[in-house]
Formats: C-alpha cells, sequence, structure tokens
C-alpha cells in the first residue's frame, strides 16, 4: 500500500487468508471475525488511512530502489 500506483489487494489478504491445497487458488471468503486474522485487519486500515492522509505515499514523487546497509539481501524503497 506504499509502492506508487494502485495497490493490489486480493480478497482476504486483508484478513491473512492464503491459497489452499494450491498455492494460486483462495478457497471461500472467511466471513466469521473470530476466524480472522485481525490484527492484520486493522494494520491495513491503518495504512489505508496514511495512503489517503499522504498522497506522496501514493502516487505522487520519486521511487528509488536502495540496498539495505550491509545486508545485500534486502531490497528498500524510498
Amino acid at each position: 500500500l506504499t509502492f506508487i500506483g494502485t495497490p493490489c489487494i486480493y480478497y482476504g489478504d486483508e484478513i491473512g487468508m492464503t491459497g489452499e491445497m494450491d498455492p494460486g487458488c483462495r478457497k471461500c471468503m472467511i466471513w466469521d471475525q473470530e476466524q480472522q486474522n485481525r490484527e492484520l485487519f486493522e494494520h491495513v486500515r491503518k495504512l489505508i488511512h496514511l495512503r489517503r492522509e499522504h498522497p506522496l505515499l501514493a502516487n505522487d514523487g520519486e521511487l528509488r530502489f536502495v540496498l539495505s546497509g550491509s545486508d545485500d539481501s534486502c531490497l528498500v524503497y524510498t
């Protein structure tokens, strides 16, 4: 949600759903909130709010990729 452009959230991403036996497929939506990852849901909600409040996180600005310190396996964007 902090990447430039339109975010892609596949149904169930916001509650931690994954594929069933085939990782390319999703099972039915989990509507029971007690079975959902509510902590992840609230985190995604906050990211959406931040994106709306700060347009530079969404569509404006410049994108630059850099390596993170001495750990060459971590790529970050600014």
